[in-house]
């Protein structure tokens, strides 16, 4: 139950606007080739208003904004395209100024171009002075394009990548028991030039004796050889039948109307269609009378045409300017009146001496010191009495060892090395032939030798002196009896002491 009061309460409130807002909202990427004065927008911010939800025939309000970027320069004389989608059509050609956000200083000139679908706005110089966060917003009005939108369908259409959704509505049903309908548009190319069409006899009733009159505001004139009267058997889907002679035969024009007659009217739909044109642009919407009488009735009216227009407006600010750049600004500093200038020291009135007045001073007294009779002066280091090292060397120094001595004359000579006699190697002057004999298994087995090297040819041959034990032998004898003289000496030494 709660959920049928919601949606009976949301239709209420759809019904009570009638309207139908559908918003895709997202940042516009503007871009500008370089060397170009084209700027492509993409993705703008679209908003589509359709006035009368369920009528294909209502107007369509289109709105389109778009941020430009600080870093695209936009110059005099550059281009800003939005593109129509087919899903809709625009009335006429026209132009329409883009203001800046005050309204007081023109930016651009949109020109809206119906058979090319595009929304053009050519800028002036005003973004080269008003560089920073940059935008622009257009306004302006459509109709579904019934050629292609069916009615009661719903539609996703495409304005420079931006996708919104639109409700074609219905065509809705003519009363049979019309009798007069009038109304006007603007031509597709030529805002200043209007179509007039009167409809007669809807119902199809037999009229007699008709007399027909319509007149234009005085704005407009009346463009020749436009006018038509023709016979149809339905408008919708329009399904001619034959022109009306008897009327355009009967025509006759005035200042600003023209009037005819027809003999008789016999169950047919009378189409009425002309053209004026507006003498100079109008903010107003012209009007056109229509009048019809026959035996036994008479009908009129009094039809307006809207004349379309659209509005824009754009953002820009200006860089800050500075006379002299990263210059201290420079302020007019009151002259001050008062004693003394702020923030400096105050200035004294300080009253003058004379010397000759001030008397003599007494001369500083005289103070009798007693004599000091401490030990040492104050703060100077104190002397200690130090007692006599009676130690066996001074501390801290090298200690002095008592070495002995020994006497050269009582170390017996040595004796000399033993001379051994070594016989004399002889070489033969031919070598004797040399024979291989077959080596038995232990000589196989034993190790071999290094041989002993020979002495060069012409050098002489060095005594044998014993072998390295022997040597070594030797010299530890020396050696111990070296230390047995001296250790002999030192004893008898102490024994004289």
């Amino acid at each position: 139950m709660k959920k049928q009061t919601t949606l009976k309460i949301a239709a209420m409130g759809i019904a009570l606007f009638g309207t139908a807002v559908v918003t895709e909202s997202v940042f516009a990427d503007v871009t500008k080739a370089e060397g170009s004065t084209e700027l492509v927008a993409t993705d703008p911010e679209v908003t589509v208003t359709k006035k009368e939800e369920d009528s294909i025939w209502s107007d369509v309000e289109v709105n389109i904004k778009t941020d430009i970027p600080d870093e695209v320069l936009i110059n005099e004389g550059d281009k800003m395209t939005f593109n129509i989608p087919e899903e809709l059509n625009l009335e006429t050609s026209y132009n329409f100024p883009v203001y800046n956000e005050t309204g007081e200083t023109e930016v651009g000139t949109a020109d809206v171009k119906a058979n090319e679908r595009t929304v053009t706005t050519t800028f002036n110089n005003y973004f080269q002075d008003h560089p920073l966060d940059k935008s622009i917003s257009l306004n302006f009005h459509t109709q579904i394009n019934r050629e292609i939108v069916q009615e009661n369908t719903k539609r996703n259409i495409s304005f420079n990548g931006t996708v919104v959704e639109i409700n074609a509505g219905s065509k809705g049903t003519i009363n049979p028991n019309e009798e007069l309908y009038k109304y006007g548009y603007q031509d597709r190319a030529d805002q200043n030039l209007i179509h007039w069409v009167a409809r007669l006899n809807y119902k199809r009733q037999t009229m007699e004796d008709v007399n027909i009159a319509d007149t234009w505001s005085d704005d407009q004139d009346y463009v020749e050889g436009s006018l038509i009267y023709s016979y149809v058997k339905d408008v919708d889907p329009w399904v001619y039948d034959s022109p009306a002679t008897q009327a355009l035969a009967n025509t006759k024009f005035n200042k600003n109307r023209f009037t005819t007659h027809i003999d008789k009217i016999e169950n047919k739909i009378l189409m009425v269609e002309y053209k004026t044109r507006l003498r100079t642009p109008v903010q107003y919407n012209p009007t056109n009378l229509f009048t019809a009488s026959w035996n036994g009735g008479f009908v009129s009216h009094n039809a307006e045409t809207k004349l379309y227009d659209g509005n824009g407006r754009a953002v820009g600010k200006s860089r800050p300017k500075w006379d002299k750049p990263n210059d201290a600004p420079k302020y007019d500093k009151p002259e001050f009146e008062g004693g003394a200038v702020p923030n400096d020291p105050p200035v004294y009135d300080k009253p003058s001496i004379d010397l000759a007045d001030i008397p003599l001073m007494p001369p500083a007294p005289t103070l009798d010191l007693p004599e000091w009779k401490g030990s040492t002066v104050p703060f100077d280091a104190p002397k200690y009495d130090k007692p006599e090292f009676n130690g066996g060397v001074i501390p801290n120094d090298a200690p002095i060892l008592d070495k002995p001595e020994i006497d050269l004359a009582d170390i017996p000579l040595l004796p000399p090395a033993p001379v051994l006699d070594k016989p004399e190697l002889v070489i033969p002057e031919v070598p004797a032939p040399k024979t291989d004999k077959p080596k038995s298994e232990a000589e196989i087995k034993e190790e071999p030798t290094k041989p002993a090297k020979q002495q060069p040819l012409g050098q002489p041959t060095l005594p044998a002196t014993g072998t390295n034990e022997t040597s070594y032998l030797a010299v530890g004898g020396i050696v111990i009896g070296v230390l047995a003289l001296g250790m002999a000496g030192m004893k008898k030494k102490k024994g004289d002491k």
